[in-house]
């Protein structure tokens, strides 16, 4: 099995690898799982502006301050800003991503779907892609993330030829 048929095996989920391209995150891969649920990147092919979803957080996370900081300014009109949903407050989601280790999306893009992603790491670098899950809400309770990440992490160690 793929890595992320792995992990959608595992976790029941949608799986997704997005990689940097400019100031957007693209979907060069996805496996849909058991449910067909609505998503940002509408799958292989879609991209996204980073700073929108949990992939293009994490790939954030992985770059430096200043850079994510300039890209989500960039990237401002593009991300669906509201009263809640600031650039401060993206900020700081990237910041939380950076310090937890994922990027958590707790439905506050798409109603009723969560999603939780991890930066790639090979040999301790971080590399500028994502690998996200995505799944109803309902399926994805808060207490799940750490062992749906441990998961992700794992599948991708495997994938890279890491031990896990």
């Amino acid at each position: 099995r793929t890595c992320l048929s792995e992990i959608s095996a595992e976790t029941g989920a949608a799986a997704f690898l997005f990689v940097r391209a400019g100031d957007e995150a693209l979907c060069v891969e996805a496996n849909f799982g058991a449910f067909l649920l609505p998503t940002l990147s509408s799958g292989i092919g879609g991209r996204v502006p980073l700073g929108l979803g949990p992939g293009s957080m994490a790939i954030l996370a992985g770059l430096g301050e200043s850079e994510a900081e300039a890209i989500l300014a960039r990237n401002a009109p593009r991300l669906r800003l509201s009263a809640t949903r600031t650039l401060e407050t993206l900020y700081a989601q990237v910041k939380s991503a950076r310090c937890n280790g994922y990027a958590f999306d707790p439905g506050e893009i798409l109603a009723e779907v969560r999603g939780v992603a991890i930066g790639v790491v090979h040999h301790g670098n971080a590399l500028p892609m994502a690998v996200t899950t995505a799944s109803l809400a309902s399926r994805l309770p808060e207490d799940r993330i750490s062992e749906t990440c441990g998961l992700m992490r794992k599948a991708v160690a495997q994938a890279l030829g890491a031990r896990s």
